[in-house]
């Protein structure tokens, strides 16, 4: 644990107690009196303590009195993970056993209760160790057994005695630097109604929406487009601009030109929530192009949409209000250039549902809303809502199917999810990804090549041939049409990897729903031949996925189909890539569908149309009864 002193050196030499004796009003708080205890038992407690913020309190008996720190997590329970632990005042010894409510107004208010209490020991002199900054410990409490290093990270020395020898700490020379070399004016957050001083904070829990069927309305709501991204929280500490995942892993040498477009306002010390995408042509953000990028190593498509500030110029702003602290981000983020990546994430206060539609006009994946009027919220809840036009979800990769048309690629990943502690089977996917994506994933997951994970269901019939199990560590998105009667997905497309989501977490965001376009509908034969071949490798599309198409678009086509004696495709050409133009070689005219039984009417093949990769369908122009008098035409945009 990483310890930061407060306490005067002076001072305690003097009176171990005095610090604990002026900060309590001990007609008002039932905690114990001061009283220096005699001896040196070696007896510890932890309490966890739940004041401003929950915290634990890790005392150690050493002195006659209890050496104290305020451990923001508790101590860890990870070999390598460093948690704060920030020193206080001396407590008696009778604190060992106390617990309570202590007043709210007091120093420390909050409920308190021993959470784990045992015998101490070091392997050096505890006494030499705290004086030099480093007490090595071993703990053997009922909760509690091991070894752990409390490691003083700075001078020891308070604030005022630093200041009164000219000295300052690092981050705060580097912050000052900053500031001195802003050229343009910030707005002063302290204006902001429930700003407080604090400590700018490593990391932040993200505040996460919950998923609706319909957007809520109201003066309480406002509303904003869904990104189609990565979370990103920006921690800037002086010079030091760090980008950290929803999981708190640092992404920023992913993203430099993020990193250092950041520093352009000058802000000494801030941590901003926002996401970070790539647009298309048509300015709308793509997951699969930023994977693509990122892959490629190219950056000057990044764009990081900020829509929350949680800490500015040493201010904790979480008990703000999220329409003030956007209102503080808006005019922090009017100060950048034109051509700056970092653009603020505009709302609406508008009707939701309205909003809602106007997005899936757009194109655009959904909407958030969120409530104006409430502080910051750590995690998922209904502060936060999103409603999405487009179905999609996270999903564990259980293995692959390799490609039968491209040695070393995939055909179709298996997917699941965790539901009740349990791994469930939740289908395939065989689109969406291009070649080259195939193969890449198919050397991950031969990395990872395992027997077959005991799943909470069972796979349809025929399956499990040729399937190649792997560990369930890798997570994919993927968008899907709907759910079928077996709870699979159908009409699935791959998105892209994310590695920010790990495997454990992955759950189903709503219920599976078979969709109303599924019922009734049969699943596409599995007579297709090599339905993996990728037809277009630039969009990933397979035999596969264009069979599903067919199939879900049957009973359009099935009425004009009927009207026509012969009907007629387009065959997609043989090698990826190639031109699709008909008058081009490698393109025939293939026979459409067939009679079945009595029905004058002729029947839609999917999967025939499939086989042939065809895109283009075309019937003759007359009715059955009077073939050679068309009764319309078809003109052909080049």
């Amino acid at each position: 644990m990483a310890v930061r002193e407060t306490q005067s050196r002076s001072a305690s030499r003097r009176d171990p107690l005095k610090d604990y004796r002026q900060k309590r009003d001990f007609s008002r708080t039932a905690e114990p009196k001061p009283k220096r205890g005699k001896g040196d038992g070696r007896q510890f407690v932890v309490q966890k303590h739940d004041a401003r913020r929950l915290h634990y309190d890790l005392r150690l008996e050493l002195g006659g009195t209890l050496k104290s720190w305020a451990v923001t997590r508790g101590p860890s329970l990870i070999v390598g993970e460093k948690r704060l632990a920030v020193r206080t005042e001396d407590h008696p010894m009778q604190y060992l056993d106390f617990e309570g409510n202590i007043p709210k107004g007091e120093y420390g208010g909050g409920a308190m209760i021993v959470w784990d209490r045992g015998q101490w020991d070091s392997a050096i002199d505890p006494e030499k160790g705290l004086a030099k900054g480093h007490l090595d410990i071993s703990l053997h409490g009922t909760r509690l057994k091991g070894r752990w290093h409390l490691v003083r990270y700075l001078s020891g020395r308070t604030t005022e005695e630093l200041a009164a020898q000219g000295e300052l700490r690092k981050d705060h020379a580097g912050r000052a630097k900053v500031i001195e070399a802003r050229k343009i004016a910030l707005p002063d957050p302290k204006k902001v109604r429930g700003a407080r001083k604090g400590i700018l904070p490593a990391f932040l829990e993200p505040s996460l929406p919950q998923q609706t069927d319909r957007a809520p309305s109201g003066p309480k709501w406002v509303h904003e487009i869904k990104y189609d991204g990565y979370r990103m929280q920006a921690r800037i500490d002086g010079p030091d601009v760090r980008l950290l995942t929803r999981k708190g892993l640092d992404w920023t040498s992913r993203f430099p030109s993020i990193a250092t477009a950041l520093k352009t306002p000058g802000l000494g010390s801030a941590l901003l929530d926002g996401e970070i995408v790539v647009e298309d042509s048509a300015g709308l953000p793509s997951f699969t192009l930023l994977q693509s990028d990122l892959k490629s190593g190219r950056g000057d498509r990044f764009r990081y949409f900020l829509f929350d500030l949680l800490y500015c110029e040493g201010f904790d702003l979480t008990q703000a209000t999220l329409l003030d602290r956007k209102a503080l981000l808006q005019q922090i983020s009017g100060g950048l250039p034109p051509a700056s990546p970092i653009r603020f994430s505009e709302h609406l206060a508008q009707d939701g549902p309205t909003m809602f539609e106007h997005a899936c006009r757009l194109g655009l994946e959904g909407i958030v809303s969120k409530r104006i009027d409430l502080p910051y919220r750590p995690g998922r809840g209904d502060h936060w809502r999103k409603v999405k036009g487009i179905l999609r979800q996270e999903f564990v990769i259980l293995g692959y199917i390799p490609s039968t048309a491209a040695k070393g690629s995939v055909g179709a990943l298996l997917l699941g999810y965790h539901e009740g502690g349990t791994l469930l089977y939740a289908g395939r996917v065989g689109t969406g990804y291009s070649s080259d994506q195939s193969r890449s994933l198919s050397a991950e997951l031969e990395k990872l090549a395992a027997a077959k994970p005991e799943l909470g269901n069972a796979l349809p019939a025929g399956s499990e041939k040729g399937v190649r199990w792997a560990k369930p560590r890798l997570v994919c998105e993927v968008e899907f049409g709907g759910w079928t009667a077996d709870r699979l997905i159908r009409q699935s497309v791959f998105r892209g990897l994310r590695e920010d989501r790990p495997a454990e977490e992955i759950v189903l965001e709503v219920a599976p729903e078979k969709s109303g376009s599924d019922r009734g509908r049969q699943p596409v034969p599995a007579r297709l031949t090599h339905p993996e071949r990728i037809l277009w490798p630039e969009q990933g599309v397979t035999k596969e996925g264009l069979a599903e198409f067919y199939a879900d678009i049957a009973d359009l086509c099935q009425a004009r189909v009927a009207r026509a004696q012969q009907c007629g495709a387009t065959r997609r050409g043989r090698r990826e890539g190639e031109d699709a133009d008909p008058r081009q070689p490698g393109w025939t005219d293939r026979p459409g569908p067939s009679r079945r039984g009595r029905n004058p009417s002729l029947g839609f093949d999917s999967c025939a149309f499939g086989n042939a990769g065809s895109p283009d369908l075309r019937s003759r122009p007359g009715r059955r009864r009077a073939l050679e008098r068309g009764d319309r035409s078809c003109f052909r945009c080049a």
